[in-house]
């Protein structure tokens, strides 16, 4: 069961990693597509070149938000981190207490960190290293390579990091008596076709199919995402217009910042009133051609939030004042600089709750270097069909038990090592076989 989801999950994974090449370009603006076409027509010949560099920068957040995700080649990294501690946070009970403190972890704190990182070179070239590091587990877990209409996945990192856990618990020995079986080759090969042909049967067996093909019309119809670009600038513009409303809450030093804490919470609430008051309508419009019909008018939703500023005011205030009100600051921040055609985009994310001795901190931390030349090639070291077949083997798992399991999730999906498949296979004594 859990090779099942843990493949679905890399299926998932990679076609999610698609549409989010896709998605991003919700947040350009016309103008921006207007610039890279007249770039891609050729804007003038080599004669008239110049070799000067023309240096880039942002005026606003929405602008470095808006100019950063358009970038489409370059390289990229993500990092999250996440930290808990509590007098009465208790993460694990007494049963697991040797195992998590054999894995360098307490009960009453969690400091946990996830790396991304990676190329982009368009939405059919990109790559992605995956590293964690959590208490005496540190390291990659993997890699995927997405080039040549194949998913390459390192399957070396997450050995090597079976490995280290296992020697914390001093069977090093035995789990490399398994190990050294598998053979060479850093990564396995996944056609893209085949992916689609499982995440679409997986669809249609989860009765999602529809509402996907839907997202799909809507990412392939031109006119619709330059609607979406428009509607999600202008929201990020009204944001930043609410933010600079407020007192505390805007900053315009070393790059665009936007904080809210306890002491401008209220300022913020009445600014979004004012500006809510003033745009509204528009407001509205945007979030509805981006979520669709909420079920509610903009008349309705403007005179609920305006017909009576003060309550809402007075009732925000209240709300700060109370005991088990914690000390929150929520801070994002961006930016957009360089040179044209190799700027950086920074995005951060971060939120911190206090309150007596309990403490959490997240944030995310993202960068993305704009490189025109990036390139993502396939892996040298690749297993080939035996090998793959053998690793499976190691865990008891005959491929083509394997393939029908896929196949049970939806009608019209075939592997690529030809197996008969039987039409009448019964998913449930699939479960109940040995290998599975």
């Amino acid at each position: 069961m859990y090779c099942g989801n843990a493949e679905y999950s890399c299926i998932h994974g990679i076609q999610r990693m698609e549409d989010y090449m896709k998605l991003k370009k919700f947040t350009a603006m016309s103008l921006t597509v207007a610039m890279a076409a007249a770039t891609l027509a050729g804007c003038g010949s080599a004669e008239k070149e110049s070799s000067e560099t023309k240096e880039v920068s942002a005026k606003s957040f929405a602008d470095a938000v808006e100019k950063g995700s358009a970038i489409q080649k370059g390289d990229y990294s993500v990092t999250m981190n996440l930290s808990l501690k509590g007098d009465d946070l208790e993460l694990f009970g007494s049963d697991e207490e040797e195992i998590m403190k054999t894995l360098g972890m307490k009960a009453d704190a969690l400091d946990a960190k996830l790396t991304l990182s990676g190329k982009i070179a368009g939405t059919d070239a990109m790559s992605m290293k995956v590293g964690v590091e959590c208490g005496k587990i540190k390291g990659d877990l993997t890699e995927f390579i997405l080039a040549d209409d194949t998913l390459y996945v390192n399957v070396s990192n997450a050995v090597d990091m079976v490995v280290n856990v296992a020697d914390l618990f001093d069977l090093k020995d035995e789990v490399e008596t398994y190990t050294t079986l598998i053979p060479d080759g850093d990564y396995i090969a996944i056609p893209v076709s085949t992916i689609k042909d499982v995440y679409e049967a997986v669809l249609e067996n989860a009765d999602v199919s529809n509402e996907m093909d839907e997202i799909k019309d809507t990412l392939n119809d031109e006119d619709t995402i330059k609607k979406l670009q428009k509607s999600a600038a202008y929201l990020l513009s009204e944001a930043e217009k609410m933010a600079k409303e407020a007192d505390g809450v805007y900053s315009s030093k070393d790059g665009y910042t936007i904080e809210i804490n306890n002491d401008n919470a209220v300022s913020l609430v009445k600014a979004f009133i004012k500006v809510f008051a003033e745009d509204g309508e528009d407001i509205m419009k945007s979030i509805q051609d981006i979520v669709g019909d909420m079920g509610v008018s903009a008349d309705d939703a403007i005179s609920e939030i305006t017909s009576d500023p003060e309550k809402l005011q007075k009732d925000l205030e209240d709300a700060m004042n109370e005991d088990d009100m914690p000390d929150f600051s929520l801070k994002i921040g961006t930016d957009y600089s360089g040179e044209e055609g190799a700027a950086v985009w920074t995005l951060s994310y971060g939120i911190d709750l206090k309150m007596d001795n309990d403490n959490m901190s997240a944030n995310v931390e993202c960068k993305v270097s704009e490189d025109q030349d990036v390139k993502v090639k396939a892996p040298d070291s690749v297993m080939d069909e035996e090998d793959i077949k053998s690793i499976l083997a190691l865990a008891g798992i005959d491929l083509s038990d394997l393939s029908d399991l896929i196949r049970s999730y939806g009608s019209g999906v075939y592997d690529d090592f030809d197996y008969d498949y039987d039409d009448d296979y019964d998913y449930e004594d699939l479960w109940s076989d040995d290998a599975a």
